[in-house]
C-alpha cells in the first residue's frame, strides 16, 4: 500500500500517446475470456499480470462439494497456483492468503470482480505504462488477487485496493468489488517504485527511517503521475498531530524492532502516533528534499540512500 501504500504533469500527455503504441504484438497482449494471464511489452520491459480469479472458482465448487477437506483444497488450489507463477512461501501467506471462512460471500465478490476483470486489467496496464516511461526498470510480475471477505473493514480504509511487493519483480494487489479505479493506478504506480527501489537499492536497511522514506518515495512518484490523488495515509491531518510523528520519528528512527515500525503503520494512542506515520513523515521529508534538489531526476532520487533525505531534514537529531 501495501494496501501504500502508498502515485510529471507536463510529461503526461506525451506519456498518454505512448499507450497507443504499447504492445502491438496481439499474440502476447490478450484480454481472452477466461485467460488467467496476459503479457505486454513497454519498451524493454515485459509485464505479466496474473489473475487468480479462475482458482478462486475451482477452489468454491471443490470446497461445496467437499467442505470437510475445505483447508487442503485451498492450499493444493490456492496455494497450488501461487507456486505456479513464482510466487514464493513467506509467513505472510498464512494472514494474505489464509483460508477464507464465509464461501458464499467470497464467490459473491469473485464473480463481481469477474465481470470487472477488463476495467481493473486495463487500469493497471495503464499504470504500469506511465511509471515505467518515467522510472524503467526490470521486467515485472502483477498478481491479482480478490480480498478476502474477512478484511472488508481493512479494505475500507483503502478504497478496498491495496497491494505490496511479495519479493523482487512481484507485485501483489488485494481488490474488492468496490474499489475505486483511480486509487488502484495509484496504488500500482506507487508498488511500481517499491519495485524499481528494491532493484536500485545494495544495502536495505528495514528501520524506521528506511521504511519511511521508501514509502514517501512511492508516494511523491505516483503524485507524479497521478496528482489528484490524495491518499489519505499520505498526509498530516493537523499540526499537532505532525509534532507527535516527528518527536517519535527522532526517537526511533534507526529502530529496526517489528512492533515499532508496526507502530509507526497502525499508530500507538500511548506514544501519540498517528496511524501510517511512517508515509506520513516519509512523503513530508522526500517532497521537501526535492524541493530544495529540483535538478535531480527520478532515477537519482530513488537510488539515493535514506541518509541523504534524513540529513537537515528537521527529523534527526543532531547526534544520531
Amino acid at each position: 500500500m501495501a494496501k501504500t501504500n502508498v502515485k510529471i504533469a507536463a510529461l503526461l500527455i506525451l506519456i498518454l500517446f505512448s499507450l497507443i503504441g504499447c504492445s502491438e504484438d496481439k499474440k502476447k497482449d490478450a484480454y481472452q475470456e477466461g485467460k488467467p494471464t496476459f503479457s505486454f511489452e513497454h519498451e524493454e520491459q515485459e509485464f505479466t499480470v496474473v489473475n487468480y480469479l479462475p482458482a478462486m472458482e475451482e477452489f468454491i465448487k471443490a470446497a461445496e462439494a467437499d467442505p470437510d477437506n475445505k483447508d487442503e483444497l485451498y492450499k493444493k488450489i490456492v496455494h497450488g497456483s501461487l507456486r505456479d507463477h513464482g510466487l514464493g512461501y513467506s509467513i505472510l501467506e498464512e494472514w494474505i492468503f489464509a483460508v477464507p471462512f464465509d464461501l458464499a460471500k467470497l464467490e459473491a465478490s469473485v464473480t463481481e470482480l469477474t465481470e470487472q476483470k477488463e476495467q481493473y486489467e486495463e487500469a493497471i496496464k495503464e499504470a504500469l505504462v506511465l511509471s515505467a516511461d518515467l522510472l524503467p526498470g526490470e521486467n515485472k510480475t502483477i498478481h491479482v488477487f480478490p480480498a478476502l471477505p474477512e478484511f472488508a473493514r481493512s479494505m475500507e480504509e483503502v478504497d478496498y485496493v491495496t497491494g505490496f511487493v511479495w519479493e523482487q519483480g512481484d507485485m501483489v494487489l488485494l481488490l474488492d468489488p468496490r474499489f475505486n479505479e483511480d486509487s488502484l493506478k495509484q496504488t500500482v504506480a506507487h508498488e511500481y517504485h517499491h519495485m524499481v527501489y528494491e532493484e536500485k537499492q545494495k544495502n536495505l536497511l528495514f528501520t524506521v527511517a528506511e521504511r519511511s522514506v521508501m514509502e514517501g518515495k512511492a508516494d511523491v512518484f505516483a503524485k507524479m503521475i497521478y496528482p489528484d490523488q490524495i491518499p489519505p495515509w499520505a498526509s498530516f491531518s493537523s499540526e499537532y498531530e505532525k509534532a507527535n510523528a516527528i518527536e517519535n520519528f527522532k526517537a526511533f528512527n534507526q529502530s529496526a524492532d517489528p512492533e515499532i515500525i508496526m507502530e509507526f503503520h497502525n499508530g500507538s494512542p500511548v506514544k501519540q502516533i498517528p496511524q501510517w506515520a511512517h508515509y506520513k513523515v516519509g512523503n513530508d521529508m522526500v517532497q521537501t528534499y526535492l524541493s530544495e534538489h529540483q535538478e535531480m531526476s527520478i532515477p537519482e532520487w530513488t537510488a539515493l540512500e535514506t541518509e541523504a533525505f534524513l540529513k537537515n531534514s528537521g527529523y534527526q537529531d543532531g547526534e544520531q
